[in-house]
């Protein structure tokens, strides 16, 4: 039998450096492409590691927010806090206003009839806070105020400020622009009715400027 090294052993000198040297080249190729295998495996590797780190450092980052937000929020629910009314209000005070962003300073409302098919009206307690005020509005239908306890303002669009006490009645005509609100340092209570239901709808304008109010 034959074998590889008794089969170079007939091979001259040259052939034999030459055989060498062309597996020391291939040896040499293989290794280099190893090497760049290697290289790129762990380009790779290191690439999808900072992707992942950025993608997480990226969810931390929205996670922060988020929950300063939350916080934020809840900081701004807490300033907006229950207080008693030092006067009689004759129904309950009620809660929070759910319809704040339409007044200036803190409300509280108590609804003692809410709109049907039946009445066809909606009549609501609303407590204001020292300063607090509505924002200029008008109703289609009218209103009528019916003053319980405190002091109050109220003003239509281009008249004089009118001072409301216990026992006031304010007709307001339908789409007349105006205002009320407690007095700069009393509290103050009304019913609200609203007429002519269902065809009266609100409409919400400009807050009254402290200069307005006076």
């Amino acid at each position: 039998m034959s074998c590889q090294p008794c089969f170079l052993a007939t091979w001259p000198i040259e052939y034999l450096i030459l055989n060498l040297l062309i597996k020391g080249k291939i040896r040499k190729k293989i290794t280099n492409v190893n090497k760049t295998l290697d290289l790129e495996l762990t380009l790779k590797i290191t690439l999808k590691t900072e992707s992942q780190n950025n993608q997480e450092k990226e969810m931390k980052k929205y996670a922060f927010l988020a929950a300063l937000t939350a916080l934020s929020f809840s900081t701004d629910i807490g300033a907006q806090e229950m207080k008693t009314a030092p006067i009689d209000t004759v129904f309950a005070q009620g809660e929070l206003n759910p319809y704040g962003e339409f007044f200036t300073g803190q409300t509280y409302l108590t609804m003692l009839s809410n709109n049907d098919e039946i009445w066809n009206s909606s009549i609501g307690n609303v407590t204001f806070e020292p300063k607090a005020r509505t924002n200029w509005h008008k109703h289609s239908g009218g209103q009528i105020l019916l003053v319980l306890s405190g002091e109050g303002r109220y003003q239509e669009r281009g008249k004089e400020i009118q001072v409301l006490h216990k026992g006031d009645v304010v007709r307001i005509a339908p789409d007349v622009e105006h205002w009320h609100g407690a007095a700069p340092d009393k509290w103050f209570t009304h019913i609200s009715v609203e007429t002519n239901l269902p065809n009266n709808k609100a409409t919400w304008l400009e807050a009254v400027s402290d200069e307005e109010y006076k």
